[in-house]
């Protein structure tokens, strides 16, 4: 359930699956490419430290509380009803609120990624596709991870728009160098 949550960008949760795993087994432990995994390693390495340092009486000093900005806000509102499956509001929030405020690159990105997935959950294809070309539009080597564009929902969807951007691209020709006389 760790490694879902995880690829869910579900954190807490992610951590607190480790924990429970911990709590059954305290020898536990990830094989080294489970651990080194981009998505879910630093989490679980985190709850591992935190948990040797509980066993050996050290301290836990927990980091400073992050202050969200304007656009994390809006994205950690739209994430909670996304993950209570409440896809077209998550849409609704996103889109209205993000016409307000001014959002990062990144923070756009993700806002309409998960847009196209929120479209694609509840049946909206079309929508979903011209989410993903926009953001192809923004970021032409935009990639989703490997978990995610293996996804029976948007990963085709995502595929198409992929291939729809390469086809419409133009041509990129080599100049000729020039001939040296």
């Amino acid at each position: 359930m760790a490694f879902i949550h995880c690829v869910a960008n579900r954190e807490l949760n992610c951590k607190e699956e480790f924990e429970k795993a911990f709590a059954l087994d305290p020898k536990f432990d990830l094989s080294a490419a489970e651990a080194g995994h981009p998505i879910w390693g630093a989490a679980f390495r985190n709850v591992k430290n935190e948990v040797e340092a509980r066993r050996s009486g050290k301290p836990i000093i927990a980091p400073a509380p992050k202050i969200l900005s304007a656009g994390e806000k809006l994205l950690a509102d739209a994430m909670t009803l996304y993950e209570a499956a409440d896809y077209i509001k998550s849409v609704k929030n996103v889109s209205r609120r993000a016409k307000k405020k001014t959002l990062s690159l990144d923070d756009q990105l993700k806002a309409r990624k998960f847009s196209a997935f929120s479209y694609c959950l509840s049946n909206r294809t079309t929508l979903c596709r011209q989410e993903f070309e926009k953001i192809l539009q923004q970021k032409a080597d935009f990639d989703l991870s490997a978990a995610e564009v293996g996804h029976p929902s948007w990963g085709p969807l995502f595929v198409q728009a992929k291939t729809r951007q390469r086809a419409s691209s133009p041509a990129v020709t080599p100049t000729p160098a020039p001939v040296k006389k």
